[in-house]
């Protein structure tokens, strides 16, 4: 299965960190990511050199 996340909360940083990245890494997340989109100011949180964005740019 295939799904696109659309961030829109403050609380994007807490989901991607705690949830959906270490699922991706563990290579244990259900479907294939195919997209993400961010609506919250706070998209900072990927920038090179973020712990998040890092991380992120691993998967």
């Amino acid at each position: 299965m295939k799904v696109a996340y659309v961030f829109t909360s403050k609380n994007s940083h807490l989901i991607l960190d705690k949830m959906i990245i270490p699922q991706l890494l563990s290579d244990k997340h259900g479907a294939d990511v195919v997209g993400m989109m961010f609506f919250a100011d706070n998209t900072f949180l990927l920038t090179k050199g973020s712990n998040v964005g890092d991380r992120l740019q691993e998967v």
